[in-house]
């Protein structure tokens, strides 16, 4: 019942087209029941009876139906479809808005193939059920009950007899569609996994090429993908056994009735025309059940699918804005962190008990070993998750009573992946400023030091991006992403490592034009290379999730033994 609440959640803004076609099925598949009876009459009456005043009202009746039901059926079909390309669509939209609004937690316990396997695979599974399986099993219901009304008008004893074997396909679905419930499930799990490893490899075909492990990579996706197929095998044997005993029961009723029929012509207690007419009617009865168990796979694949779908959109989404919240239209600059504990989960603390004062306009460099907290920060100011406990103070005011959209109008990141998006590069600077004129957009270019690479580009600021558009150097990408962030016109400037991607030519460059952009906001810098912070106001040295020191360049280097010291000197020796 869960399943098919959530289908109708989908389905309701739709219900008149939804009852529209019921009632379209029903016009057709009554309408395909009317030709075994007429042929009954044609046998009693008009060969029997040789009443042939009756034969041609009766032919046309027998030839105009079966029309008119294919007419209603095209019709039904259409509506049918596009209900379910709606529904799809819908489906789509909803999900992708809802991911849209996930926390990051959730992000970090979710694989990208699974989550595109439940956005495209999973919403397929159900276009195809309600496209496909739906109009055949409201036919088939509507079938049953009208061909049961004509066999009871026949001969209700063996309509009684016929009967008797409903409760066998009960048994024999009851029976198998647990175990093909619990393997369908499994699979689905496993092609998850396979899916989400597979886009892995193949965003990672470099390295799999550069350290040769084609080889490997093919046998460890083959040996899931023979694990996956055992477990679809297992569902498809126990689908086959259903069909088989499906068709054994349908194949016993028939024989029964045939036998039974012959028997009651030669007493004379029944005609031959309604002999026909009823053994016609045994397909409409134990035919849908036999279909029923054809199609148990693809519906219990679909309600799998369903389910799946449900608990993502279950997933709490980040919680809204308080009614009280604070917006503030340009932010000063002025950051606080107090007492500032976090942990991704209860038991390892990232960050223990961290209090740093930031004045507006200046610049803060976080160092420090991989693992001491440096990102952390950088994800809590720009609240990818929620600060509790301690505070996080913007110009006085706690984080969390700010507005989402004031947070991200006045704070900007550059990440050290660069990411870029399928359109021009015009689109990609300016994608957090969709408004901008081209103008704004040199602008950045230019202070990102990018303008004349892209001029050299074959449409300039109009060349296409993408899989199929141009491609470029990861320190192209990165200094188009930095010129994004410059258009941003941000009050808080976030650099995760910015120029880790560039060339040395192309860094220096960069980080004069970044001292000039960087002067009248305040800055936070994620750095490993300390060469590049030496001119920030404030560093903050970090280890395990505490500050160890914070000061100038010329302060913390003079700190004899000190934790950035040795940092500084230990990286100056390498380069050396």
């Amino acid at each position: 019942m869960k399943s098919f609440r959530i289908i109708w959640k989908f389905l309701s803004p739709y219900k008149k087209w939804f009852y529209r076609a019921v009632g379209l099925t029903a016009i057709c598949t009554v309408t395909s029941l009317v030709p075994p009876y007429l042929l009954g009459l044609i046998v009693d009456e008009v060969i029997g009876k040789n009443q042939m005043d009756l034969f041609v009202p009766v032919m046309v009746i027998f030839i105009v139906t079966p029309l008119v039901g294919n007419f209603v059926g095209f019709i039904n079909n259409y509506t049918v479809s596009l209900i379910g390309h709606k529904l799809v669509l819908d489906m789509r939209r909803q999900l992708y808005e809802h991911l849209q609004n996930l926390p990051m937690r959730f992000y970090d316990k979710s694989s990208t193939g699974a989550l595109m396997e439940r956005l495209m695979g999973d919403v397929a599974q159900v276009q195809q059920m309600v496209t496909g399986q739906t109009i055949t099993m409201a036919s088939d219901i509507v079938a049953c009950v009208v061909a049961m009304g004509f066999m009871i008008s026949l001969n209700w004893r063996m309509s009684l007899l016929l009967s008797l074997f409903v409760p066998l396909y009960v048994f024999n679905y009851r029976f198998f569609i647990v175990r093909i419930r619990k393997w369908g499930e499994i699979v689905r799990q496993k092609m998850e996994v396979i899916s989400a490893n597979m886009q892995e490899r193949l965003t990672g075909a470099l390295a799999v090429k550069a350290f040769n492990r084609e080889k490997t990579e093919d046998r460890h996706f083959a040996h899931r993908a023979y694990d996956a197929k055992d477990s679809a095998v297992k569902t498809h044997i126990n689908s086959i056994a259903f069909g088989t005993t499906s068709n054994l029961i349908y194949w016993i009723g028939q024989t029964g009735i045939y036998l039974i029929g012959c028997y009651l012509v030669i007493r004379n207690e029944m005609t031959l025309g309604a002999v026909i007419a009823f053994t016609s009617y045994c397909v409409y009865l134990l035919g849908p059940a036999v279909r029923f168990s054809q199609m148990t796979d693809q519906v219990e694949r679909a309600m799998i699918s369903v389910n799946r779908i449900g608990e993502l959109l279950n997933e709490p989404i980040d919680p809204p804005d308080p009614k009280d919240a604070v917006y503030i239209d340009k932010f000063k600059g002025h950051v606080e962190l107090k007492d500032l504990t976090f942990g991704y989960d209860d038991e390892n603390m990232v960050l223990k008990g961290i209090n740093l004062d930031v004045a507006a306009g200046k610049t803060v460099a976080l160092v420090g070993h991989t693992g001491c907290g440096k990102t952390t920060i950088i994800s809590l100011l720009l609240r990818f998750y929620r600060v509790k406990p301690g505070q996080i103070l913007i110009d006085g005011v706690d984080i969390n009573r700010l507005s989402h959209q004031c947070l991200r109008n006045n704070i900007a990141m550059v990440p050290q992946e660069p990411v870029l998006f399928e359109g021009t590069v015009r689109e990609n600077i300016a994608y957090g400023m969709p408004g901008a004129g081209l103008e704004q957009i040199i602008s950045a270019a230019k202070a990102a030091e990018i303008h004349q690479m892209i001029l050299e580009l074959p449409d300039g600021y109009d060349t296409f991006l993408g899989e199929e558009g141009m491609k470029l150097s990861v320190g192209q990408k990165q200094r188009i992403v930095i010129a994004r962030a410059i258009l941003a016109d941000p009050s808080i400037l976030i650099m995760d490592e910015a120029t880790s991607s560039l060339d040395t030519e192309s860094e220096r460059l960069l980080q004069k034009a970044l001292s000039i952009i960087m002067a009248n906001r305040t800055c936070f810098v994620v750095a490993h290379r300390l060469s590049t912070i030496v001119g920030a106001d404030i560093i903050v040295v970090l280890s395990q999730g505490k500050i160890l020191e914070v000061g100038r360049h010329e302060e913390l280097l003079a700190i004899e033994n000190g934790h950035y010291r040795q940092l500084y000197l230990t990286q100056f020796t390498k380069v050396a």
